[in-house]
């Protein structure tokens, strides 16, 4: 390896990993004092940090965020087994036997279609702990979505709210498999969690007996708490093979294809993913205070607060969904240490004028990941709060991959627009995007590849795309452009993929203009993207060509649309919303274009959006000002 060779993170690349289920170590107090995790940390900088954490059995991990409700470790740990006995012995699901010639063995999974919750962590990691495969999907997905989720991963058994059941109903409605529809509608395999008069953790002891509940349309369903089993389960001793292969996580990315992907993580890469992310946090322990909004079923929930709370001791205040004020309120009254966010949360900190109405001296620091973050809006928020926000870079496929290390503005205001460094147990090289595989240069951009033993296993039931990911000697192809400082610092300058990053989350141009193209009125159409600083995120923008291209003519002659394209305009709005969820939906607008940039064999150039000329129509209020950000390859 060349010294001018664009790696970084190659002397940290070795953790101490565990062979186990991820609920065994999670549980073990991994990081007490005589731990491999602190013994054999990596870097002698680590071995000395205070990384040394014995949790308290009390200690409150998760808190209802109204009714000051909470679980504590031991009780979180004591209820984690008895849903895994439930799961087992009540539900009847075991792990399959494993596929030593597969790349993953999958296991009666287990659906959480939910908001963030108190129940939501117990559930998930019970199920783990009997060693199923956990699949956690958006609560808000159309049935359409969500029938691709239940199409492609086939749950055995699925935990819901009484505002997701009729979303489920209507999917289960349109399943090929009658089976398998069967299941869910007469099997009692459907459970669900009322997020909003839900008792658990107020009640002491074992709750009220629950039975399974018969609707009027046939439908077997069960309260949630009916699967808590006996105390005394026993979670299965596994081979190292057995860590590496056994599917622990499946959550959904969206791709270039269209349809989200199924990302398949193991509980060897769950193990890794808890011992990276504390060791790029050692200063974290039992003191700390965390308000949880970042969904539980996102990457960044997951990884970075469902797993390390009760592996570190770290109190989570669970939001079900972000509000400014709840969030501004609640960080005063648990005296919050720490927050997990998404961009736009920062430009909210950044603008509100709510900051002086409450007392937020508790905060200590920020970290932002999903997408990036104006350097602008960082600098405003250290000099409102005195706080740096420290940027970071994740993948569903990766988990943590970098994060920006500064104990002061003199030391974080040189690596704004920076990503960081790579996480302990990360290796990141920059590679030709001509095809060869050649490592480049520090300073040069290229296509951002990963190793480390977080990544993913493949893609659910598609071996093409999980090839085309993952190469034969182990790195990820992350799709991503970037390049790295001899400082080990990443900067993202591009992405080779299609996809749109709104407000964390990833949209896929592909399966909006599926949607779109189905309007009888609609010719062509592409789907791309506008970045608006005051959102800090980007929103899907559609260029259509109508079929009615008198009405286009009119309007391009007239420099303003005509009620034929406003009325369609609305339509494809309507559309849109009525299929695909709302990060989804085309709040950068419609461009009526007499045609969509093509190469000659059809494929949409997206790069040349940002030349197209027609006719807008906004379908959403938003700021006037907006950077258009078209350069998609």
């Amino acid at each position: 390896m060349s010294s001018n060779e664009a790696i970084s993170g190659v002397e940290a690349a070795n953790i101490p990993l565990v062979s186990t289920n991820v609920v065994s170590y999670v549980f073990s107090n991994p990081f007490h004092e005589s731990s491999v995790g602190v013994t054999q940390a990596p870097t002698e900088e680590l071995r000395k940090s205070g990384l040394k954490h014995h949790v308290p059995p009390a200690k409150p991990i998760f808190i209802h965020p109204h009714t000051g409700a909470h679980i504590s470790w031991q009780r979180l740990k004591q209820d984690v087994h008895r849903f895994a006995d439930g799961f087992r012995n009540k539900v009847g699901l075991r792990p399959d036997p494993l596929q030593a010639h597969n790349r993953y063995t999958v296991s009666s999974p287990v659906l959480l279609h939910l908001p963030n919750c108190l129940p939501y962590v117990p559930i998930m990691l019970g199920a783990a702990a009997a060693g199923l495969s956990v699949t956690m999907c958006n609560p808000f997905y159309t049935p359409g979505e969500l029938l691709h989720v239940m199409t492609t991963a086939k749950p055995a058994a699925i935990i819901t709210t009484p505002a997701g059941l009729p979303i489920l109903k209507e999917a289960a409605r349109q399943l090929d498999d009658k089976d398998q529809a069967r299941l869910y509608k007469e099997g009692g395999r459907v459970f669900v969690v009322d997020v909003t008069h839900d008792d658990y953790g107020l009640y002491n002891g074992l709750p009220k007996t629950i039975t399974p509940n018969v609707g009027r349309d046939g439908w077997v369903t069960a309260d949630y708490k009916w699967l808590l089993g006996e105390h005394v389960f026993q979670i299965d001793e596994w081979s190292p093979e057995e860590a590496e292969k056994r599917v622990c996580f499946i959550l959904w990315s969206s791709g270039t294809s269209g349809r989200s992907k199924g990302v398949v993580l193991s509980h060897r890469a769950m193990v890794a993913s808890v011992l990276s992310q504390r060791y790029s946090t050692p200063w974290m322990g039992p003191d700390e205070v965390e308000i949880a909004f970042v969904p539980f079923f996102h990457v960044l929930g997951l990884a970075c607060v469902a797993l390390l709370a009760p592996a570190i001791g770290v109190s989570i205040v669970v939001l079900p969904r972000f509000d400014l004020e709840v969030f501004l309120r609640l960080i005063e009254a648990h005296r919050a240490t720490s927050i997990h966010m998404a961009p736009p949360v920062a430009v909210a900190l950044a603008k509100t004028r709510l900051l002086g109405e409450y007392n937020l001296s508790s905060l200590k620091g920020l970290s932002s990941g999903g997408a990036p973050l104006a350097a602008d809006v960082i600098r405003t928020v250290y000099e409102r709060l005195g706080l740096l926000i420290k940027m970071g870079y994740g993948a569903s496929e990766a988990c943590g991959i970098c994060g920006q290390v500064a104990e002061t503005w003199e030391e974080l205001e040189p690596q704004l627009g920076l990503t960081g460094v790579p996480m302990p147990g990360v290796i990141i090289r920059i590679v030709d995007v001509d095809g060869s595989g050649r490592t480049l240069c520090h300073g040069e951009e290229g296509e951002i590849w990963i190793k480390s033993p977080s990544l993913m296993s493949g893609y659910l039931n598609d071996p093409q795309t999980t090839s085309e990911t993952l190469t034969h000697d182990g790195w990820y192809r992350s799709g991503d452009i970037g390049k790295l400082e001899k400082t080990g610092n990443l900067q993202i300058t591009d992405r080779m993929k299609d996809m749109i990053k709104s407000s964390g989350f990833q949209c896929s141009p592909v399966e909006i203009e599926g949607v779109l193209a189905g309007h009888p009125q609609v010719a062509d159409v592409g789907v791309g993207a506008i970045y608006v600083p005051e959102d800090a995120t980007e929103h899907p923008r559609a260029y259509v060509v109508p079929m009615d291209k008198m009405a286009l003519a009119r309007s391009l002659e007239d420099n303003k649309p005509s009620i034929e394209l406003i009325t369609l305009a609305e339509e494809l709005k309507k559309r849109v919303e009525n299929k695909l969820i709302k990060y989804k939906w085309l709040k950068g607008g419609i461009l009526f274009v007499d045609q969509v940039p093509k190469n000659p064999s059809g494929k949409i150039l997206r790069r040349l959006f940002k030349e197209c000329k027609g006719v807008e129509v906004q379908l959403y209020e938003r700021a006037q000002k907006h950077v258009e950000r078209q350069a998609k390859l």
